[in-house]
């Protein structure tokens, strides 16, 4: 049987969850990926390709930005990308219908990063936002808990980790709902499996 999952051989914590964050921008049509790394869920938003099972839709437009520019990769249909800095996005206000953030704030200033994302989505559009949150658990759980991770990596065939910059995250579950809370009056913010948390924040209609 056809694996489920779109990236059958590059599957991590954060590819666990693009079809998800896929589906939350459907209707979203031109998308910025803020700190888009090798670009990976730039790709996956443009695809309209049916995959692993899954059902043919209409790609996103994408512009991918990250700061880096060893990382970036060559142009790909739907998307075009660029090199830029998410604490200060070169876009003019309300340039997108949505803006996509997956383990990027832990490496910015927080509060910048989200004040510019939160700047360039029009009214209407939507912030969808995937980063990690400092555990606090006993070593004997967290054990555990990393044990259960691996057996779900040797179903998946493999665990995959590009090579781009990968910074440890300071903020806890607590702080890290404080921090969209403070930022993204209004959104919704759900802690997930692997140590990630999910923040999806909807721009006020005119």
């Amino acid at each position: 049987m056809a694996d489920q999952h779109p990236f059958a051989q590059r599957w991590n914590a954060d590819t666990q969850y693009y079809p998800r964050i896929t589906d939350l921008l459907e209707g979203h049509d031109v998308v910025l990926d803020a700190g888009c790394g090798e670009g990976t869920l730039a790709r996956y938003l443009a695809s309209s390709e049916a995959a692993f099972g899954q059902p043919s839709r209409e790609g996103h437009h994408v512009i991918g930005l990250d700061a880096d520019a060893k990382v970036l990769p060559p142009e790909y249909p739907g998307v075009h990308f660029m090199l830029g800095d998410a604490q200060q996005l070169p876009f003019p206000d309300a340039s997108f219908d949505g803006v996509v953030a997956v383990g990027v704030l832990r490496a910015l200033n927080a509060d910048l990063g989200l004040v510019e994302m939160r700047r360039v989505v029009r009214p209407g559009g939507r912030v969808v936002i995937l980063d990690t949150a400092r555990n606090r658990i006993p070593v004997g759980i967290r054990h555990a808990y990393d044990a259960l991770a691996g057996v779900v990596t040797r179903i998946r065939r493999t665990s995959w980790h590009p090579d781009v910059l990968d910074t440890a995250p300071e903020l806890d579950w607590r702080a890290s709902r404080e921090l969209i809370e403070a930022n993204l009056p209004g959104a919704t913010w759900k802690r997930l499996p692997f140590a990630r948390w999910l923040a999806v924040w909807d721009a006020p209609a005119d």
